[in-house]
């Protein structure tokens, strides 16, 4: 490859990252920002990391914001959102984009818990691309809830009240839902 082809596909894979961070909607801009900088500084070598994060990022967000429009009046995603203010009143911790298990275990309190459910970025860029979400469901002390397990049934029960589709397969749950975070 090339170092024109090389830089061309860096370039493209940045403008896709800040395409996906825009969009799951779960960082504040500054730290959208500050993460697109520093994978620019790396990936793209005597640029303004700067001006090509804040275009990149304007770019997006302005191509979201017209997308929008477009999108029914209730989304899969607003339906996610209710589902999980509902858990959350039911005793279910809600982590959505930590890094992994331990990160979804951090500061929560075990004896005020019915479970925990956690998923991370790449699982949100997943729903944004494939209209599929993987969460992980666990019990208080991390440990997976597993079929015929209470907590599966309930959370379950929840989501399709939401209208929101979901199976257990291989360990998670694949909530079928395009992440639409309004801008």
């Amino acid at each position: 490859m090339t170092e024109p082809d090389a830089r061309r596909r860096a370039e493209n894979g940045l403008r896709h990252l800040a395409r996906l961070q825009v969009r799951t909607g779960l960082h504040p801009p500054e730290t959208v920002l500050a993460e697109l900088v520093e994978a620019i500084e790396v990936e793209l070598p005597g640029t303004d990391p700067q001006v090509l994060a804040r275009a990149w990022i304007a770019a997006e967000t302005a191509a979201l914001r017209a997308e929008a429009t477009r999108w029914p009046e209730v989304t899969g995603h607003d339906r996610l959102v209710s589902a999980l203010t509902d858990l959350r009143n039911r005793g279910v911790a809600v982590r959505a984009g930590v890094a992994d298990r331990a990160a979804a275990g951090r500061g929560l309190d075990p004896g005020e818990l019915r479970g925990v459910l956690w998923f991370t970025h790449p699982d949100v860029w997943h729903s944004l691309d494939h209209g599929v979400l993987e969460v992980t469901l666990s019990h208080p002390d991390l440990t997976d809830a597993v079929p015929g397990d209470d907590l599966l049934s309930g959370v379950l029960r929840v989501l399709a009240r939401h209208q929101v589709p979901a199976a257990f397969e291989r360990g998670r749950l694949l909530l079928s839902v395009t992440w639409q975070a309004r801008p």
